[in-house]
């Protein structure tokens, strides 16, 4: 995956859903723009499409031993 002069899949891009129709209307967003990019000479669309299965916001603790 590439983002820019980044290559490898820790710079790739995403989006996160929670429900079925987040992910309809984000795989339906996706494929419209690629159709358009990619009959413009543009690459196709890696942007990944996923649920979210647990998310959780976690206090990072730093410790200095």
């Amino acid at each position: 995956m590439r983002q820019g002069y980044d290559i490898g899949t820790q710079y790739r891009s995403g989006i996160y859903v929670t429900n079925t129709n987040q992910m309809k209307l984000a795989e339906k967003t996706k494929q419209t723009y690629e159709t358009i990019l990619t009959k413009n000479g543009f690459k196709p669309i890696t942007t990944e499409i996923k649920e979210i299965k647990i998310f959780s916001l976690r206090k990072n603790i730093i410790s200095n031993i």
